[in-house]
């Protein structure tokens, strides 16, 4: 498959292609070649390089051969001329290099060859036929300039124009990068201009990147070449394209695949978590009915109660880790429907709170309901309920019996924020920047024992944000928490 994929190739080019041997045999050649010189395939493998091209310039390929062969040079490039089968000769550029072994030493060459009739035809014309050369460049859409030794512009057209904003060549002639970019654009830009005028080269098809005095930033996709006459460059000239929408659509897919990595990191992280916080309560459950089941009829009253007891808490404890897990893993997959509507954030809190209330009873906790009546927000009511349900449960799980929690609103900014006050037992500066990050798995024990599953703040922050609100906490250790969200205010 991989041979008969490389004849293919090679056969196809649409360059004229010799493999010969390191002491200038021809071995094979295309069709192409064949169509350049006139030459059949057995005519050409039945001879050696040299008979094709003129003797001072094929004593200078097959030194170049030589050199290749045995390393000195990985590549070279000359333009010859080759006989045709009429006897004349055609001007071609060829670039020759190694073709290694399995032992990596050198056992052909493969030489490309590039037929430059047509070229030298349409230098020619353009040269006779000013007029031609203006018409071609006033109507290509990409900017061309031509420039001196001192990367001075000589000749430019419209399109270059357009982009610079000139109306007239006159305003540009004369004028430099370094009057049109800023410096450092200009500098880049100049440095490049003499290497192409010091080493002869082409810089082909790089994207540059253009800083304007005005600061704003653009994107090119430039080709630049050494302007030669009678074989000494007198400037360079170049086309350039404008691939600013391209170079950005390129950074936003690069970013957001970074950050779908990173989030994909992070759920892998979080999730190796909860496996681990769902297996511990299970492992509990199978001691507790191993027991019961092999030594029920030894059991007193008292101690089966108690098992049962903490299997329920067990139970209820792996039940909220799932519960929350479910809501948070819909509004991971987009499943979660949400439906604004105008609701009443005091109305909500007293709901909350009625839900709770036996919760803050048992440590004797003072539940406040101090929001603004008629504070009226747009959002989804099942989600602003879970929001407040879960940090109002949390208040009063980190609340010392005997203590106050305050529900409190304000409005400000065209947004309602809400604000959860607990005089419980505070967080470090460490605790809180854990907070609302799903790839640190952060609980606390309550005041009375009661254990969390880490899921909670996590939904929190996905249906806040999800209603284009923010979510954040301040604490202080031994002095209480407050956490505060906001969601758009509802406007008649």
């Amino acid at each position: 498959m991989e041979t008969k994929t490389y004849k293919d190739i090679f056969e196809v080019a649409s360059v004229g292609l010799a493999v010969v041997s390191t002491d200038g045999k021809i071995v094979e050649t295309n069709n192409y070649l064949s169509s350049i010189l006139g030459h059949s395939k057995e005519e050409f493998i039945t001879s050696h390089l040299k008979d094709f091209c003129l003797a001072v310039e094929a004593t200078d390929v097959l030194s170049n051969i030589k050199k290749l062969t045995n390393k000195s040079i990985s590549e070279f490039s000359s333009t010859i001329n080759l006989f045709k089968v009429d006897g004349s000769t055609c001007l071609v550029r060829i670039k020759a290099s190694p073709l290694l072994n399995e032992t990596n030493n050198v056992e052909n060459i493969l030489i490309v060859i590039n037929d430059l009739t047509k070229q030298i035809n349409f230098e020619k014309e353009l040269q006779n036929e000013k007029t031609v050369v203006d018409a071609i460049m006033d109507n290509l859409p990409d900017p061309i300039f031509f420039k001196d030794l001192e990367g001075k512009f000589t000749r430019v057209n419209k399109a270059l124009l357009v982009k610079h904003g000139f109306e007239s060549p006159d305003e540009i002639i004369g004028k430099t990068d370094y009057d049109l970019f800023d410096y450092s654009h200009a500098e880049k830009s100049f440095n490049d201009e003499l290497r192409v005028i010091k080493e002869k080269i082409t810089l082909y098809g790089y994207i540059a990147k253009e800083e304007w005095k005005n600061g704003k930033v653009t994107w090119s996709l430039t080709t630049r070449l050494p302007l030669i006459e009678q074989g000494k460059v007198i400037g360079t000239f170049g086309i350039s394209r404008n691939v600013t929408d391209t170079v950005l659509a390129e950074e936003n897919v690069k970013k957001t695949l970074e950050e779908l990595k990173a989030v994909n990191t992070n759920k892998d992280k979080f999730f190796s978590i909860i496996s681990h916080d769902l297996k511990s309560p299970f492992n509990g459950l199978l001691g507790i009915t191993e027991i019961l089941d092999s030594d029920y009829d030894e059991l007193e009253l008292d101690e089966i109660k108690e098992m049962i007891q903490i299997m329920h808490n067990l139970t209820v404890k792996v039940y909220d880790l799932l519960e929350g897990l479910l809501q948070w893993a819909q509004t991971q997959t987009g499943r979660m429907e949400y439906d604004f509507e105008k609701i009443d954030i005091y109305d909500k809190c007293e709901k909350v709170i009625e839900l709770l209330i036996t919760n803050a009873n048992n440590k004797n906790i003072v539940l406040k309901n101090e929001v603004n009546k008629e504070t009226f927000a747009l959002a989804d009511k099942q989600a602003t309920l879970t929001v407040l349900r879960n940090l109002i449960a949390n208040a009063i799980k980190f609340t010392k019996p005997e203590g106050t929690i305050n529900i409190e609103s304000e409005i400000k900014d065209n947004m309602v924020y809400v604000s959860v006050t607990d005089s419980g037992i505070g967080m470090s500066n460490e605790s809180i920047n854990k907070l609302f990050k799903i790839e640190e798995h952060h609980t606390t024990i309550g005041t009375n024992y009661e254990t969390g599953s880490g899921v909670g703040l996590l939904l929190c922050k996905e249906l806040i944000e999800k209603q284009e609100g923010k979510i954040w906490a301040e604490s202080e250790e031994g002095v209480g928490s407050k956490f505060t969200f906001t969601l758009p205010i509802f406007a008649e």
